[in-house]
C-alpha cells in the first residue's frame, strides 16, 4: 500500500501473515532475493478480492519496482525486518496466483536509454547474422531482450549490499558498488549479445506484442 522507487533503499517491518509467508519463502531460496514491489490499494486486505487481480483494467497497478532484499531478519514474534533496495522498473505480464499472496510473470521494463542501446546492439547483431530482415514486431522483441539483459547485467553495480551514509545510518538512496564496475562492464556486452541471439533463435518470425 506504499510506493518504492528505483534507487531507493528502505527498512521495513513485515507483520501481515500473507507477506511474512511470502518473504519467508523468498528468503528460504538461494540468493540474491528479488521481488516486484507493486502498489496494491488497500494492501493485504485487497488480496484475492474481485477487481484487484493483476490484470489490465483492475484496481491493482501492474507496474512496479524490481527490488532486492539486502538484509532479512526473522524476529522472535514471527515478524520480519527487511532492508530492500529498488533496482529498476518492471511490469506484470500475467497473474499466476492470487492467494495467499499475489504472484505473476514479470517483464523488466528498461528506461529509454537502455532501449536505445538495445536497438543499436540488435542492429549490430542482425548485421552479422545470416537471417532475413525481421519484421518490426520481432525487432521490438530483440530490443526488449537486449535492454533487459543490460539492466540485469548492471544489477551488481546498482547498489552495494547495504548502503549507509557518512554517519553510519541507513541511506535513503542506493550507493553504487564501485568495486563491481569493471566486472559489470566486461560482462554486459556479452550478456546483451547472448540475449539477442537467444531471442532470434527462439522466434519463428511471427513476432508478437512486446508486453
Amino acid at each position: 500500500s506504499w510506493c518504492l522507487l528505483p534507487g531507493h533503499q528502505v527498512a521495513m517491518s513485515v507483520w501481515q501473515p500473507q507477506y511474512t509467508l511470502m518473504f519467508n519463502r523468498l528468503l528460504s531460496e538461494p540468493g540474491p532475493h528479488y521481488y516486484l514491489h507493486v502498489l496494491m490499494p488497500g494492501g493485504a486486505e485487497s488480496l484475492g478480492e474481485p477487481g484487484y487481480e493483476l490484470e489490465p483494467g483492475s484496481k491493482a497497478s501492474l507496474m512496479g519496482t524490481l527490488c532486492r532484499v539486502a538484509v532479512g531478519q526473522r524476529n522472535a514474534d514471527s515478524t520480519l525486518t527487511l532492508v530492500v533496495q529498488g533496482l529498476g522498473r518492471g511490469v506484470v505480464l500475467r497473474p499466476t496466483q492470487m492467494l495467499p499472496y499475489s504472484r505473476g510473470d514479470v517483464q523488466l521494463l528498461p528506461d529509454c536509454e537502455a532501449l536505445l542501446a538495445g536497438a543499436l546492439a540488435s542492429e549490430r547483431v542482425l548485421g552479422t547474422a545470416a537471417v532475413a530482415a525481421p519484421a518490426r514486431a520481432v525487432k521490438r522483441r530483440l530490443v526488449a531482450a537486449a535492454a533487459a539483459a543490460e539492466l540485469e547485467a548492471h544489477l551488481p553495480y546498482e547498489a552495494v549490499k547495504v548502503s549507509v551514509d557518512a554517519g553510519g545510518h541507513l541511506a535513503p538512496l542506493n550507493q553504487l558498488n564501485v568495486s563491481a564496475a569493471a566486472a559489470v562492464i566486461a560482462a554486459a556486452a556479452p550478456a546483451v549479445e547472448e540475449a539477442i541471439r537467444g531471442t532470434l533463435s527462439s522466434l519463428d518470425g511471427s513476432g508478437g506484442p512486446l508486453y
